[in-house]
């Protein structure tokens, strides 16, 4: 979901729509996720969604989606993904390897204040944390997963919740057992979120907007093949993404607005190639 400072508001809309959900008795299973030319899976029904919430919410995408800054946000914005990724959240079901609740994996940490310690950029832990406590509201089990040099500022706000929280280091120290436990987790995932979550670019390193290497200075996990490892499934984990810069992960689904756009300088060199599905 490529929608500009919409982390919040994500969480209440989740809200709104699992509400409205409940009332109508419409809750039910998503249809099931089949392989397209981008590995995704199929978008989520809205048709039983009120129009009332479908225009207030389509309202709310108009508002967030508005390039305030002037740093050519405008065109990455996906018109009906906001509905459609809070609607996969607050529409989703188990499977079976979820052990009774569904589990969301919400991804974040963006260290690009490289010269800092830590090095966490502030607007990815709130989003994060509000989506999970919409989850956590709907009786999911939510994990949250971030980078190692990330951990003490989202540990800090994961200390009042009741959650998983896992970090990695970065790839060239990653073990044979943090890549088994994070297969692990994998399986067990019915939905993976990205919330302002640092995403490689298409030489595979990650890059803040000024096209700093995070890569170089060692403070990128390889979270993305999280992702990746979700799409090689047999039943595919739906990925939704939110960001703001297009150098996040997921934003691969307008890399060409990215790349095309004068407003963001370097598009070509960060703007990162893996594609969310909402």
């Amino acid at each position: 979901m490529t929608v500009v400072f919409g982390r919040i508001l994500f969480g209440l809309i989740v809200a709104l729509i699992f509400f409205q959900s409940a009332v109508d008795c419409v809750i039910r299973p998503l249809p099931s996720p089949k392989t397209s030319f981008l590995a995704m899976v199929d978008p989520p029904s809205t048709k039983k969604t009120s129009p009332a919430a479908v225009a207030a919410i389509d309202k709310i995408e108009s508002i967030i989606g508005k390039d305030e800054g002037g740093r050519g946000m405008e065109s990455l914005v996906v018109p009906g993904d906001l509905l459609r990724g809070a609607t996969r959240l607050a529409l989703l079901t188990p499977s079976s390897a979820s052990k009774g609740r569904a589990h969301v994996v919400l991804l974040s940490g963006f260290p690009c204040c490289v010269d800092a310690d830590p090095p966490t950029e502030t607007d990815g832990p709130p989003g994060t944390f509000a989506i999970a406590q919409a989850a956590l509201g709907m009786g999911h089990r939510v994990t949250v997963v971030t980078d190692k040099c990330n951990e003490a500022v989202f540990a800090a706000a994961a200390s009042s919740l009741q959650i998983g929280m896992k970090t990695y280091p970065s790839e060239d120290e990653m073990a044979s057992t943090d890549w088994a436990d994070m297969e692990s987790l994998v399986k067990s995932a019915d939905l993976i979120i990205a919330c302002e979550r640092a995403g490689p670019a298409k030489d595979g390193h990650c890059y803040t907007m000024r096209g700093i290497d995070m890569n170089e200075r060692g403070l990128i996990a390889p979270l993305h093949r999280i992702v990746e490892m979700g799409r090689e499934r047999t039943t595919i984990v739906p990925f939704v993404a939110i960001g703001d810069g297009g150098n996040e992960l997921g934003m691969g689904k307008v890399l060409e607005a990215i790349v095309s756009n004068p407003k963001i300088k370097n598009g070509d060199k960060i703007g990162s190639v893996t594609p969310a599905d909402d």
